[in-house]
Order: C-alpha cells, then sequence, then structure tokens
C-alpha cells in the first residue's frame, strides 16, 4: 500500500516478536504508547500525514487502542485482532498482569476507553472465522467505535460508512496451517479501497 499511494511506511517489532528481544508483551497497553512514541518521532520529522496504522494480531490489537485515544490517527486496517487482551491471553492473563505489576489487560481494552469527541477515524477489521481467538470479541470491539458501520461489504459500495467488519470464510489466524486472510480474493481490493477513501477524506488533509 505504502508503493501504491505514495506513503512514507514506519514498521518495528512488538514485545517478543521478531528482533524486539524477549519483554514479555502487555497485548495492547504498552505496546499503543509504543506506536505514540512512533507518531511522536513522525512530527519530529515532519513526516506527511495522515497518520493510518495498519496492524496484524498483536500489532492490531495495539493499533486500535492507540487508534481510538490519539487524535493524530486518521485511519486503522486492521487484520485478524483479538477483540481483547483478555481475549487474547486466556489463562495466562494473570500472568501477563503479574509480569507487569498492574491490572494492563483491563488497561489495554479499547472496550473501556471513550473514543474523544471529533475524532473519528475510518476503521476495517478483517478476521477469519476460524481464528481460534473467535471473531465475537472482535466484532464487540468494532462496535464500541462510533459511525455508520458495514459488514461484509467493500468501501466503494457503502458511501457513508466509517468502519467495516469482514469476517473471511474458513480464514485462520495468522501463522497457523490453513487458509490465510489475505490468501481471500477480496482482501487486496478490500485494503485498496479503503486506503482510497481514506486519503480522498476532506478530514485527512
Amino acid at each position: 500500500m505504502s508503493a501504491n499511494f505514495g506513503l512514507v511506511a514506519l514498521s518495528f517489532d512488538q514485545r517478543m516478536h521478531g528482533l524486539s528481544g524477549d519483554a514479555v508483551p502487555s497485548f495492547g497497553a504498552q505496546e499503543a504508547l509504543d506506536i505514540q512514541l512512533a507518531m511522536d518521532f513522525a512530527d519530529g520529522e515532519r513526516l506527511p500525514k495522515p497518520y493510518i496504522l495498519n496492524g496484524v494480531s498483536l500489532g492490531a490489537m495495539a493499533a486500535q487502542l492507540a487508534g481510538i485515544r490519539d487524535t493524530r490517527v486518521s485511519g486503522l486496517f486492521l487484520v485478524a485482532c483479538p477483540g481483547s487482551p483478555q481475549n487474547a491471553t486466556g489463562h495466562l492473563g494473570a500472568l501477563v498482569n503479574y509480569c507487569h505489576g498492574r491490572d494492563v489487560l483491563s488497561d489495554g481494552d479499547i472496550r473501556r476507553i471513550s473514543q474523544p469527541d471529533g475524532h473519528d477515524p475510518l476503521v476495517c477489521y478483517v478476521i477469519g472465522t476460524r481464528d481460534h481467538f473467535g471473531i465475537e470479541t472482535t466484532r464487540e470491539s468494532y462496535s464500541h467505535w462510533r459511525g455508520v458501520g458495514a459488514e461484509g461489504l467493500f468501501p466503494s459500495d457503502t458511501p457513508d460508512a466509517r468502519k467495516w467488519f469482514w469476517a473471511v470464510p474458513n480464514a485462520v489466524h495468522p501463522g497457523s496451517n490453513g487458509q490465510q486472510i489475505w490468501e481471500w480474493d477480496g482482501f487486496a481490493r478490500l485494503q485498496r479501497e479503503f486506503y482510497a477513501r481514506l486519503l480522498a477524506s476532506a478530514d485527512c488533509a
């Protein structure tokens, strides 16, 4: 997408992912702060806006939290996003909280956060129907955002929508054995149309 639309892309590894080290992830709360620090860096470097957060799995959880509370964010494209930190950690949640010394999972739950007045980014959630985290909690997080929503429809078909939810048939969580979300023949179209709508919208100027 960055090449197709002439965007500047900034990417980094989340905790316990890639080359980021072995720190225990918070499943949203601390990682969202990392994203906000990345936007601070972008501001300091005078990188062009709008700021669009594109995340997968843990990255999507961090993005949805940063995106709902930081008014610099104009759009979010969230792939395979577990709906809440509690949903993502299951029986290991108490251990995660212990490692962070507080109830960090509740801090990362966007359903506990009010969307600031006047902050209405475009939001798109895409998750597989066979994702082992389940899709219902993800749908709850999607529903928490303000604005007209559309499920199973493309942006070009829904001119009044500000948020979209796609449950991709038979797709699994990324990295699991089975059909991957981006193998769905509508994925490229959805992502392309979402970015085009966002970049064309007046509030992204």
